[in-house]
């Protein structure tokens, strides 16, 4: 403490470690700086997926037609269950320990890079402009960007704004590179960001097509733009063959159960309301289906938005909630006959609380989120098909 100031002075020794510390800091940064750049100047071809859905199947989709071709390509999809996809048409998973960043773009980026990688295919993980533009401009720098579409969603994180996805994908253009877009989502502000970056834009007529034609069509575009044989196998069902994500597309699973036949329509994976009115019309959705929503917590904007959805049809059957008690209390308010079930029940403890009052011959929507009860749900549907035989 000085005498006259009364501040505190460090000593020398104080004064010496910090300076230290903040040295070490900067030469870390610079190093890892130094191998990324190093790293990305090696491989070829890079190419940044985003968009709203359909980002993890669209990187699966280029992936598989890379490899199918003999490239040595890796691919990274972070959507329901985070994975790198390896040029032998192998997977293998992302472990995290903790929060996921995108620091973990620029590890896969050095990781690709010292297996010698021909092309690396990732799709964005970030949600915010700056991190977008982060991920675009300082870790990948891609030659080719896609963008499946830009419809309303993660409404916490950017805004009430119907625009608000648009505007942030805005930041996935890449410099003098090729933009692949879905019609449905290009507008005048991505003509003139990309203008203002040099940039190419492929527009791909999306518009009035299934969801899976729509990725197809994109997924032949890119392989286009990058040289690589876009009619070159495996199609959008084969790719799903070799682990392709739902994002966005549903499963129907037989339910028996006491006599009862019906349907669970699995689209825990469509958490945003376009990709659900899609499948509701597609799957004939009717006032008196069964709804088992999987409501986050921290989703509240998207559980309020599906539960509108529902009220606007004028869904009269039971609506089960998992996850978020808040969702019940929405549900209630919105005239839907909502109640509560356990978010810690297993997928049998669960099916036997909803099958009793779904009738004697129904179908039963799987909505929300796939996280959690959704995955664990749909797991256990897809590995005991008739366990509902005996209910």
């Amino acid at each position: 403490m000085h005498p006259l100031t009364g501040f505190f002075v460090p000593n020398a020794t104080v004064a010496l470690a910090c300076v230290a510390s903040l040295l070490a800091v900067v030469l870390y940064l610079a190093a890892r700086s130094f191998v990324l750049t190093r790293a990305r100047s090696r491989i070829p071809v890079r190419i940044h997926i985003g968009g709203t859905r359909g980002k993890s199947t669209l990187v699966k989709l280029v992936h598989a037609k890379f490899i199918a071709q003999g490239i040595n390509a890796y691919g990274k999809v972070t959507g329901t269950t985070p994975r790198v996809l390896l040029p032998d048409g192998g997977e293998r998973p992302i472990r995290r320990f903790g929060n996921a960043s995108i620091r973990e773009q620029e590890s896969f980026v050095i990781g690709a890079a010292r297996k010698e990688a021909e092309a690396l295919i990732a799709e964005c993980m970030a949600i915010r402009p700056e991190l977008i533009a982060a991920s675009e401009q300082k870790i990948f720098k891609s030659a080719v960007t896609a963008i499946t579409n830009a419809w309303p969603d993660h409404l916490e994180d950017l805004g009430p704004d119907e625009d608000a996805m648009t505007q942030a994908l805005l930041e996935l253009v890449p410099v003098d590179g090729t933009l692949v877009i879905a019609s449905e989502a290009m507008n005048e502000q991505v003509g003139r960001v990309a203008g203002e970056r040099r940039c190419k834009v492929v527009t791909v007529p999306t518009e009035g097509v299934p969801p899976e034609v729509a990725l197809e069509l994109l997924a032949a575009a890119v392989c286009e733009v990058a040289g690589v044989a876009a009619s070159c196998e495996p199609s959008f069902a084969e790719s799903r063959k070799v682990g392709a994500l739902r994002q966005g597309v549903v499963a129907t699973l037989p339910l028996h159960a006491g006599g009862a036949h019906g349907r669970f329509i699995d689209a825990f994976t469509c958490n945003d309301v376009q990709s659900l009115a899609y499948w509701w019309e597609r799957y004939d959705g009717a006032p008196g289906d069964a709804i088992l929503l999987n409501a986050r917590p921290d989703r509240p904007l998207r559980t309020r938005a599906m539960l509108r959805f529902l009220a606007e049809r004028q869904v009269e059957g039971p609506v089960f909630i998992a996850g978020d008690p808040l969702a019940a209390r929405m549900a209630r308010r919105l005239g839907l006959s909502a109640q509560r079930l356990g978010s810690r029940l297993a997928p049998p403890d669960l099916l036997q609380q909803v099958l009793p009052f779904t009738g004697s011959s129904t179908t039963v929507w799987g909505i929300g989120n796939h996280r959690g009860t959704g995955a664990r749900l749909s797991a256990h549907l897809r590995s005991h098909p008739s366990v509902l035989s005996e209910a």
